[in-house]
């Protein structure tokens, strides 16, 4: 009897055992279709997100593109200030030597002018007391043709004033 049932309940079990496994795949059915419509919204999401953020990044790349042109052409302005200044500081050092050599130049000359007028005023001086003295000489010389002609008598011939 015991046998009897075992054999009659089998079937029943059976079935139970099936209906547990349909169960189970319809749990896992179910289950999966619940994991694909959760990352089919995601993925929806994500769609939807990426839509929004892609202006921005299209903007960010434009504005970033712009900016390294920028700062290309400040690179090379910076690299043509560099040049120049590099040139101007050439000239400066130039210039520099070139006036320190006029400075020279200039020193040079006044002193010879120093010189020159020193000269100038020693030759005036001596002009000046060889002139006084030539007058001097011709004042004396007029004052004893003076005195000569006024202790001779008048009527002597052969003298003629000659400084008069």
């Amino acid at each position: 009897m015991r046998d009897k049932i075992l054999w009659t309940v089998r079937p029943i079990n059976d079935v139970l055992d099936r209906i547990a496994q349909r169960e189970r795949d319809y749990r896992e059915k179910q289950h999966r279709l619940t994991t694909e419509r959760h990352d089919r919204e995601q993925h929806r999401q994500i769609v939807q997100r990426l839509a929004e953020v892609e202006p921005q990044l299209t903007r960010a790349r434009s504005e970033n593109e712009s900016l390294k042109q920028s700062l290309d052409q400040a690179a090379e302005h910076s690299r043509k200030q560099s040049r120049r200044m590099n040139e101007l500081e050439e000239r400066l050092s130039e210039t520099e030597k070139l006036l320190n050599t006029t400075k020279e130049k200039l020193s040079d000359s006044q002193r010879r002018l120093s010189d020159i007028q020193e000269r100038l005023t020693v030759a005036e001086q001596v002009t000046a007391a060889t002139q006084q003295r030539a007058l001097q000489e011709l004042s004396i010389s007029e004052q004893l043709y003076e005195e000569l002609t006024q202790h001779q008598p008048s009527s002597q011939t052969g003298l003629t004033n000659t400084y008069s």
